[in-house]
């Protein structure tokens, strides 16, 4: 807006100007002289999108032509005092750029304006030097990079960034593979502006073979599964020691390259062992590597209802229908397992957490038929392996209801004389209920009709002058409480 108001005041200045005249006082004529100049012969644009207003001041008529095609101008041509828009473009280049403006008028000197602009203040610096030999095992190495704007960079398979920012003063970590391929092997890492994509630092790294030390033992858990690797110099072979253990059918080896990939089955049998022989013909080497498998039972997590050292057996739950907490503990762990998680499956009631070695299992209350459902126990090591699993059984009962009748209405009474009146009661019971009556009365009567009651008065003689009890009580049982024996009376209005 600032702008724009700058521009538009320069313009009704420009336009409220006149020109000075001259008078010879022994003439009467007025001589005007011609006139062209320039508020100014030059201007700098920052890097950025910007205007500029270029005040001429003439009386007669002039044409504009500019020199650079990064700006442009609203009119090339006018009569009189005049502003003309200059509008540059951002610069994204590498450097300054320059043009000019030139404004003509017939029969006077050009006026030229010197127009330039700053280029981008870019900062995207890669420091060190341009190629490193890398030890052959590798490692971590650091690349320090003076940035304030976005950068991206490239690398081979054996080279990963563990650490790195895309802007401002940072360092570059890579971690770096050994070389076990035999031969020296190179990378290039190369870091581009991310904006034009156009390389700041091309960094060659250069790596000789690893010569392999051989393992003379390899130890598995009784879990097995998780691969081990052999690197191998040359060309090698191998073979298992049927001399030492006539087969190893808990064993696979497979080799892909310079490589051996051994894996072993979970070991439910005492500890075990095989060698493996490795052998280059061409040189004479001979390797000899122990196998063994500890057996899967030394893998150890133990679950106790007791929080002090003592265990037990049984940490199964009972429970009431009641929302409660139960505590259970995780005890004697072995040295492989390195994390334990709890989860309920199928059971959305249960709601397990592990708090170090104390497990809270909490249950929702339950209204509904009695349930059951399991607290999975899950003993994993570093790579997430599960090595052992264990499992709570929880049961949590029924809601339990105490038996009950409950009626609509408990008593009534009918109009004399009004015969064929009813009375309806509604009952509510969580048990099995019948209706009996005590004695007997020509004038009432009543159906049965699910849950509802219908007592019909029909008049036979006299009022009713005393109560008439029906009992409502649970069907094959005399009543022996009032939650259990609920009664109607119905008697008359007098004559």
């Amino acid at each position: 807006m600032k702008k724009g108001l700058l521009f538009t005041g320069l313009c009704m200045l420009v336009s409220s100007m006149f020109i000075f005249t001259a008078c010879d006082d022994d003439d009467d004529e007025i001589k005007i002289e011609p006139v062209l100049s320039l508020a100014e012969t030059s201007h700098v644009f920052a890097n950025e999108e910007g205007d500029y207003a270029l005040a001429i001041f003439a009386n007669g008529a002039w044409t504009l032509t500019q020199e650079g095609d990064w700006f442009k101008v609203d009119k090339t041509s006018g009569n009189g005092n005049a502003a003309v828009k200059v509008t540059a473009t951002e610069n994204t280049t590498d450097g300054e750029r320059s043009g000019k403006i030139t404004v003509k008028s017939e029969g006077l000197a050009d006026q030229v304006l010197q127009v330039s602009q700053k280029k981008e203040d870019v900062v995207l610096k890669v420091l060190g030097e341009d190629s490193y030999l890398i030890k052959p095992e590798g490692g971590a190495m650091k690349i320090t990079v003076e940035a304030n704007v976005s950068y991206t960079y490239e690398m081979t398979e054996w080279v990963k960034v563990s650490q790195g920012y895309d802007a401002s003063r940072s360092d570059i970590t890579l971690n770096i593979e050994p070389n076990f391929w035999g031969i020296t092997r190179e990378a290039t890492v190369v870091i581009k502006n991310a904006k034009d994509q156009k390389v700041v630092k091309e960094i060659k790294l250069t790596q000789e073979s690893v010569v392999a030390e051989i393992t003379e033992r390899i130890s598995f858990d009784g879990k097995g599964e998780k691969a081990v690797t052999i690197a191998l110099d040359g060309d090698m072979s191998w073979t298992l020691d049927e001399g030492y253990m006539t087969s190893a059918p808990w064993l696979t080896c497979s080799q892909l390259d310079n490589e051996i990939i051994v894996v072993a089955e979970q070991n439910d049998d005492p500890q075990r062992y095989v060698l493996l022989l490795l052998e280059n013909e061409e040189t004479g080497f001979r390797k000899t590597i122990l196998v063994e498998q500890e057996p899967y039972s030394a893998i150890t997590m133990d679950l106790s209802t007791d929080p002090g050292t003592s265990g037990t057996s049984n940490v199964d739950i009972e429970a009431t229908s009641e929302e409660y907490a139960y505590y259970r503990y995780v005890k004697n762990l072995s040295s492989h397992i390195v994390n334990v998680v709890v989860s309920a499956e199928d059971a959305e009631w249960i709601h397990p957490s592990l708090d170090k070695n104390t497990m809270t299992i909490s249950l929702d209350k339950n209204e509904g038929e009695a349930r059951e459902g399991d607290v999975i126990v899950i003993g994993t090591d570093a790579d997430g392996r599960e090595l052992i699993v264990k499992e709570i059984h929880v049961k949590q009962a029924k809601e339990v209801v105490e038996p009950y009748i409950r009626l609509s209405a408990t008593e009534h009474v009918f109009t004399f004389g009004n015969s064929g009146e009813t009375f309806v009661v509604t009952v509510d019971a969580n048990v099995e209920w019948e209706i009996s009556k005590d004695g007997d009365n020509g004038q009432l009567s009543y159906v049965v009709d699910g849950d509802v009651i219908t007592i019909t008065y029909t008049q036979l003689g006299g009022p009713i002058m005393y109560p008439f009890e029906y009992n409502v009580h649970r069907k094959g049982m005399t009543a022996t409480s009032d939650n259990l024996n609920q009664k109607i009376s119905v008697m008359t209005t007098r004559p």
